[in-house]
């Protein structure tokens, strides 16, 4: 009480009884610690009760329902602390032990990325004995690589890794990293690829499952299996097949419990919403993920309902400006490296964004965009679905006049124009894909938004449509 009295130690507003000190005072008594000859074992027996604390966590959560990491947050700074000491005093063992779990704190909070330059510093400490360790360490190391977007090195190390499960003979490890690095094949245009790792995960699971899965790892595989596999055939224009294997991961993630990834599958199916024309369920989908996101402290599925779903509503109703504050919050640099689909698309956005803004709006609305606070962003995400909402709720009309009839030409870009004339020429996705020099997914989004905007209901009525107005090419 009289700590408190006088200031020296204030109680955090949390659930459990916590306190900090202010800085120039903990600076202070950091200073007479750093000389007492007991600094070293304080700073042991620091960093060992914070790496139970993570170990005993992670052996809990691996077969629990329930996915409570967001209550270790008050705890990260001590935890981070701690391994920051074990890796600067060279405890290989203590450092390994520490990357191991860690990661699962890391990922879900949007904190692998930043965290690469510790990553790297515990790999180049002795490799531990106990493969396992090792693998679990390149496993999160894996993570940090492809959030900074260095997909070289990231295939580099998931073959390594799957070559030591190879060794093990652990199938639930082969398949995760298979997993691992089909998502890689997504992120760089490899969409064909991609399937093929998926459809060999799907056909060698019903020899896992006998039993029931053996580690918290096999379990994971179930939901996730189905989430790539979504992806996948949303990249090749495979759509309905798309939802069913999108609801299909949710209803896994739910079942074992993974909040983070639960999130994101309904964002996934978001964006198969969007696909299918349905909008306005989409972005149902899109307020809820943020919202729950953001009150649950999962800043990377914040991160990803911007960066790659409203970016794609905003292109589509030609919001530029919201488009590129949107990216600038999200990806702030480096997003021109990315060779992945949905990036692809965003760079042409971003292109068509500039040429409608101009060069000095375009970047005043960038820089403004790289200093959005995530409060901001989330408000700007709200409004924006608040006002295609309006937009999309049904209003009495006096005999509509359908697109294929009316005296109003539709506003296509050059690029539908093409996709249309092949099209009308009965070419499928994939030949158009081939003909026009873009991916089998952004051809089928390219019908897509055809059919919604001239409000047809499959390809027989746009083909009829073009040949009853003779349009081959833009006009």
């Amino acid at each position: 009480e009289v700590l408190l009295n006088q200031s020296f130690v204030q109680r955090l507003e949390v659930p459990e009884t916590r306190w900090k000190m202010l800085q120039p005072l903990r600076e202070l008594a950091a200073e007479h610690v750093a000389d007492n000859p007991l600094v070293h074992t304080w700073w042991e027996r620091y960093a060992l009760y914070f790496l139970k604390m993570i170990e005993d966590y992670v052996r809990e959560w691996e077969w629990k329902d329930t996915d409570d990491r967001a209550l270790y947050l008050p705890h990260y700074p001590n935890i981070r602390a701690g391994m920051v000491w074990v890796v600067a005093q060279g405890q290989a063992d203590l450092a390994y032990r520490y990357l191991c779990t860690i990661g699962f704190f890391w990922s879900p909070f949007g904190l692998e990325g930043q965290e690469v330059p510790l990553t790297d510093q515990v790999l180049a400490l002795p490799a531990p004995t106990d493969r396992r360790v090792l693998l679990r360490a390149l496993e999160v190391s894996s993570y940090g690589l492809l959030a900074t977007r260095r997909f070289g090195a990231a295939e580099s190390r998931l073959l390594e890794m799957l070559t030591i499960c190879q060794d093990l003979g652990d199938a639930d490890a082969i398949a995760m990293t298979t997993l691992a690095l089909a998502d890689l094949d997504l992120s760089t245009d490899r969409a064909e690829r991609a399937w093929e790792r998926v459809q060999q995960v799907l056909q060698e699971e019903p020899a896992r499952m006998i039993g029931g899965f053996q580690t918290a790892r096999g379990r994971m595989n179930l939901p996730s299996v189905r989430r790539i596999a979504a992806l996948c055939l949303l990249e090749l224009g495979r759509v309905e097949e798309a939802l069913e294997y999108a609801e299909l991961a949710l209803k896994y993630f739910r079942k074992v419990g993974n909040r983070k990834q639960e999130l994101q599958a309904e964002n996934l199916i978001g964006l198969v919403l969007l696909r299918l024309n349905r909008r306005p369920e989409a972005l149902t989908l899109f307020q809820d993920c943020l919202r729950q996101a953001r009150a649950e402290g999962y800043r990377n599925v914040v991160f990803i309902v911007l960066g790659q779903s409203l970016t794609l509503v905003a292109a589509e109703v030609q919001d530029w400006r919201t488009l590129v504050r949107f990216a600038a919050f999200v990806y702030r640099s480096g997003w021109e490296a990315s060779r992945s689909v949905s990036d692809f698309q965003l760079q042409r956005d971003l292109v068509r964004a500039r040429n409608a803004l101009g060069d000095a709006e375009f970047q005043e609305t960038w820089t403004a965009g790289t200093r959005l606070l995530l409060p901001d962003a989330v408000e700007l995400a709200e409004q924006l679905i608040s006002n295609l909402s309006a937009e999309d709720a049904p209003v009495p009309q006096q005999d509509p006049q359908p697109a294929s009839v009316s005296g109003v030409p539709p506003v296509l870009t050059p690029r539908e124009w093409e996709v249309l004339a092949l099209v009308a020429q009965g070419h499928p996705d994939r030949r158009v894909a081939r003909l026009l020099g873009i991916s089998p997914g952004t051809a089928s989004k390219h019908v897509s938004n055809l059919l919604g905007k001239l409000e047809l209901r499959n390809r027989v009525e746009l083909t009829r449509w073009a040949i009853e107005r003779g349009e081959a090419a833009p006009p």
